[in-house]
């Protein structure tokens, strides 16, 4: 049984060039007209042409490859959607996990808990350019005596994120919180101003208004996709309430089921 439906095998590779080649032979042969007899003559003697075979191989393989990356991300997409459905359908149920660890406020529910590690905007260590050593002056006995000594210019270390501490963070439908051994602090849904994912895509900067330092979280790989998606969801609910969440989340799921994969049918055409 084939395990590609849309990928031709070897065998129907090469039956396609011979087809192609009889069909054209055929179309303009002088005999006259046993073509069932010529046809299978033909086909005893005709070679496979390698070339073309290996062309339909590699095109194959591409789109397999091709494929198998768009399914992969289509069944990530939809394991994400189902499980951020399965969360916000039991809070419009009144099913809230009820979160022992957190001192948790009016209608707060937990959505989300996992490890982060928390940074906040510093500077590195300041340093000293352009000083100088000095000389060393003899002053009798064996003793000599440093003069000329400067330290140079001190210049700020750079601004960046400064990691602070690892621990949990947690996402509820009114805040992110984290809390490590170290620091502990939140991000009111109320009081965000910006919230932003660097290039590598695990790590957050937010902004609030009651903080003039931006700081964030950063996760694992797995977990930074899922949380990406999740805390946008979050702050929709905080917005627009969960039954429209679970509206919206229902609807992308609808269309990311119409948008399923499928593996391309593979064509050669011979030059």
């Amino acid at each position: 049984m084939r395990n590609n439906p849309g990928v031709l095998t070897l065998r129907e590779a090469i039956l396609v060039k011979k087809d192609k080649f009889l069909s054209l032979f055929c179309s303009k042969s002088i005999f006259p007209i046993d073509f069932k007899k010529q046809v299978a003559t033909l086909r005893g003697k005709l070679k496979p042409d390698f070339n073309f075979i290996l062309k339909a191989k590699r095109a194959a393989k591409k789109a397999q490859k091709k494929y198998d990356l768009e399914l992969t991300q289509w069944q990530e997409e939809n394991e994400i959607l189902t499980k951020a459905l399965e969360i916000f359908t039991s809070a419009a149920e009144g099913k809230e996990p009820d979160d022992q660890s957190l001192v948790q406020k009016d209608g707060e529910f937990v959505i989300w808990t996992g490890n982060a590690v928390f940074h906040e905007a510093g500077r590195t260590p300041s340093r000293y350019v352009g000083g100088s050593t000095g000389f060393s002056v003899p002053i009798g006995a064996g003793i000599r005596v440093r003069v000329g000594q400067q330290r140079g210019t001190l210049v700020p270390g750079d601004a960046m994120q400064m990691d602070k501490d690892q621990g949990f963070a947690k996402l509820t439908n009114q805040r992110l919180i984290f809390a490590g051994s170290l620091e502990t602090t939140e991000w009111a849904f109320s009081k965000i101003l910006s919230v932003a994912k660097t290039e590598t895509g695990d790590d957050f900067l937010i902004g609030v208004s009651n903080r003039k330092k931006t700081s964030g979280l950063r996760f694992s790989p797995s977990d930074a996709q899922f949380f990406s998606r999740i805390f946008a969801m979050a702050l929709y609910a905080y917005e627009n309430g969960i039954p429209a969440t679970v509206k919206t989340i229902k609807n992308e799921i609808q269309q990311l089921a119409a948008e399923k994969p499928v593996l391309a049918i593979v064509g050669i055409v011979e030059n």
